[in-house]
């Protein structure tokens, strides 16, 4: 598995959703998460087309924040649901949030069948609460 998040390395901090334009975005979700203690988690998700340009800097790359076995992963992506594996987007994203904050997170699944899969990409993150 691979996480990467963009940063601007110029101002040594992530991009997040403060530094895009809003008309950059092609569409806006909520999602919510209810953690172990009953609280709920909500987050704004912010999809973009992949031609579109987000930031203009020279200083804007992705940084691998994780890149090893899918059982080591700082995140859980898939669940079961009525006998079948698929992805947990609200448990994703609450989790992505927790380990590495705020921003545009790419996670990926290397191996097994697919054997490259985009598992989440090109949204931005945006906690509300």
């Amino acid at each position: 598995m691979i996480i990467k998040k963009l940063r601007d390395n110029k101002k040594q901090k992530a991009v997040t959703v403060d530094d895009v334009p809003k008309g950059r975005f092609d569409s806006v979700t909520e999602v919510s998460f209810i953690d172990e203690k009953y609280r709920k988690h909500r987050y704004r998700l912010y999809e973009y087309l992949p031609s579109t340009t987000l930031v203009e800097s020279d200083y804007v790359k992705d940084v691998t924040k994780f890149n090893g076995p899918i059982e080591d992963s700082p995140v859980d992506i898939y669940s079961q649901e009525d006998g079948e594996t698929v992805v947990d987007l609200d448990r994703l994203v609450h989790q992505v949030v927790q380990e590495f904050g705020e921003g545009r997170i790419n996670v990926y699944k290397i191996g097994g069948t697919p054997s490259y899969e985009s598992v989440f990409q090109r949204r931005f993150i945006e906690e509300i609460s």
